[in-house]
């Protein structure tokens, strides 16, 4: 039987939510019961994974914000209480939960804060280096004002309130790993001890005017060494945040990808994270003395009101299957389809299908000696890549599964991108399954002069994949270019 996760994310709680946790609740629960009369179906939770964001917060300037707070973390408190108990026999061991941005107290961390002086700026002008997430600087666009963080206690109380949410969830439960809320991460067990967890806050230095995502320097490699010298033989380590790790050039509030790939190379496999309000598959690799991937599975917002929601994304949920041997892992995407009603959520990025299998890789313990066949053939193709022959490269890529989000479908697309084999970059990219597939197929289609079937996959798959206006308009600029000159 394969170990099952309800993966919850920006529950947004909020005593003045229109949808209570009494929907809620019963919302999942028949969601479940029909899934047991689905195909494929799955079943009820072995655990519970709840990815940030779990209240609303609240404005700055607010003069009651603590008791506001307050009153919405005892409404998530009591929904994660009643999940619990309905899903995992009241087991909260089997409940990991992550801060999100909205957890941030914004008006403690501006209480943290003054202003610099105009004459300390006269003479040393900030720059954007100095707004990082380790800076002590903090940059007020609507007022034109410059802050520094000149109590260090009281700025890193802004997640206060969450942390005593924490310790309420976890007072009776038996957990493996003690938590420390000054670590910045929390370690779990799932599956009876063949899954590792690592939870990790990706809020430091998120405030009021910093809304980028991070996890504080060290604590990535503390979890990794805790987890690796406490039980180094987990059949799969999996890594939990909150902010998404990819975004718009003009927004901030995701988090660096080289964090993800810093993860996969200390042996984390399977990556769980919400933040962006919608429900995305995909791997990401990291290049060693072999391929190294991670599987990394983003829930949309369960309870984000409308004016949250990406364009044509409902409330949206996840649950994942992973198999029996932590080899491989089925994502269930749920949404909102009538009312409170939740559904499979049949998308084109999901190849129609309401659910994507991926396979998790081997610990780095467990790593064979010699590549499998896959990674053999990817290594061929790239070096046919590097010495400019692209079509063989492509030919020894078409000898693998392409139609799933991996490497060698990346680099298949690139090979016959470069090869101006446009045909087959259409073949292989559509339906896309990433932004950057999106941009490459409907460009190619615009190279076969069939433009208005590249500007018919730009209207049918932009909103989907989010693709910001900037780049829509550079597609539809280049369809237009090439209509022009055929």
């Amino acid at each position: 039987m394969p170990y099952t996760i309800l993966h919850l994310s920006d529950l947004h709680r909020s005593p003045a939510d229109p949808i209570g946790n009494d929907e809620l609740l019963s919302s999942l629960v028949s969601d479940f019961e029909r899934a047991a009369r689905e195909e494929p179906t799955f079943g009820p939770p072995d655990a519970i994974v709840i990815s940030g964001d779990i209240v609303q917060g609240v404005p700055l300037g607010e003069p009651d914000h603590e008791v506001l707070i307050r009153d919405q973390y005892a409404v998530a408190l009591d929904l994660v209480a009643r999940l619990s108990d309905r899903f995992l026999g009241g087991d909260r061991s089997r409940v990991v939960i992550v801060p999100g941005n909205h957890d941030v107290d914004w008006n403690v961390a501006f209480s943290a804060m003054a202003p610099i002086p105009e004459a300390e700026l006269a003479s040393s002008p900030l720059r954007p280096k100095d707004l990082g997430p380790r800076s002590e600087v903090r940059w007020d666009w609507r007022t034109r004002t410059a802050y520094r963080i000149v109590d260090r206690g009281r700025y890193d109380a802004r997640l206060d309130q969450y942390r005593r949410f924490v310790a309420d969830v976890y007072a009776d439960a038996s957990l493996r790993y003690p938590l420390d809320p000054s670590a910045g991460y929390g370690l779990f067990e799932l599956d009876a001890g063949r899954i590792g967890v690592a939870a990790f806050d990706s809020c430091s230095g998120n405030d009021c005017f910093a809304f980028h995502g991070a996890i504080a320097g060290g604590s990535l490699a503390q979890a990794h060494m805790d987890l690796h010298d406490r039980s180094p033989q987990y059949d799969v380590m999996m890594a939990v945040w909150h902010h998404s790790v990819e975004g718009p050039p003009q927004a901030t509030d995701y988090m660096d990808i080289a964090t993800v790939y810093n993860l996969i190379g200390k042996g984390f496999r399977l990556g769980l994270h919400g933040h962006q309000h919608r429900g995305q598959v995909t791997n990401r690799y990291v290049h060693l003395p072999q391929m190294e991937p991670m599987a990394v599975v983003s829930a949309g917002s369960l309870c984000a009101g409308p004016t949250d929601l990406p364009t044509g994304v409902n409330r949206q949920y996840n649950v994942l299957e992973v198999g029996e041997d932590c080899r491989s892992v089925r994502v269930h995407v749920r949404e909102m389809a009538v009312g409170t009603v939740f559904a499979a959520s049949l998308r084109p990025d999901l190849g129609g299908k309401g659910y994507v299998d991926m396979a998790i890789a081997a610990p780095l313990s467990l790593i064979p000696p010699r590549r499998l066949r896959t990674d053999a053939l990817v290594e061929e193709a790239e070096n046919l890549l590097k010495s400019g022959d692209a079509p063989r490269a492509l030919a020894t890529l078409r000898n693998l599964d392409l139609t799933t989000v991996s490497y060698a479908r990346t680099l298949a697309i690139k090979a016959a991108a470069d090869a101006a084999d446009w045909a087959s970059v259409v073949e292989i990219a559509v339906p896309p399954q990433a932004i950057d597939e999106l941009v490459t197929a409907s460009n190619a289609l615009a190279m076969q002069g069939h433009f208005d079937e590249a500007t018919a996959v730009l209207d049918r798959y932009a909103p989907v994949l989010a693709l910001d206006e900037a780049a829509d308009r550079a597609v539809r600029s280049f369809i237009a270019a090439k209509k022009a000159m055929a």
